[in-house]
């Protein structure tokens, strides 16, 4: 035989007896109105977790214990409920959906084609490698030919280079003084007339 399940009002019926309150002092313990705590005797107000909260802190008990009241109360009330339970038969349980197959498929058919890819690249490879080679060989040759074009260039430039730092590098003489003007030249003849 299945265990009764107390109704959240039949508990705080019970507990509100225990402590002798009425339905005035059990309204202004939790506060809520007197008209609220007579719904709440007759299972006609819901405890939520607030309410659960008020509840647990009044009569010493947790608000999980209050919840798990309700929870079990309307669980009970569902299952006597014929509307609900033609509704719980129309659902189905829920199936894992497989990942779609047509996507590995052409993952599958790319793949080949990745390695007909890098075949061709391999292939490829030792051609790269003889070009290398030849660059190789040539590369000392041009090394040499370049070495004696700018050993000719280099004795022509660098004396030129010398005497032009050469010129720069050495001090400016400094200005002369310059020479006094010359002093007029007054050419004086004697006149006949001082000689009188």
């Amino acid at each position: 035989m299945a265990k009764a399940v107390q109704t959240p009002g039949e508990v705080v019926k019970t507990l509100a007896a225990a402590y002798n309150l009425s339905i005035t002092q059990l309204a202004e313990g939790i506060k809520i109105s007197p008209s609220a705590a007579r719904l709440l005797i007759n299972n006609k107000l819901r405890i939520s977790v607030p309410f659960a909260q008020r509840l647990s802190k009044f009569f010493g008990k947790t608000p999980e214990y209050w919840i798990d009241l309700q929870t079990a109360y309307e669980l009970k009330e569902l299952a006597a409920d014929k509307k609900n339970a033609a509704v719980l038969k129309s659902v189905s349980k829920a199936v894992k959906v497989a990942p779609k197959a047509p996507a590995k498929k052409a993952a599958a058919k790319k793949a080949p084609a990745k390695k007909a890819a890098k075949k061709a690249v391999a292939k490829k490879a030792p051609a790269k490698k003889a070009v290398k080679k030849v660059a190789a060989k040539k590369a000392p040759a041009k090394k040499a030919a370049v070495k004696k074009v700018a050993a000719k260039k280099a004795p022509a430039k660098k004396p030129a280079v010398k005497k032009v730092a050469a010129k720069k590098a050495a001090p400016k003489p400094a200005a002369k003084p310059a020479a006094p003007a010359p002093a007029p030249v007054v050419s004086w003849t004697p006149s006949s007339d001082n000689n009188k």
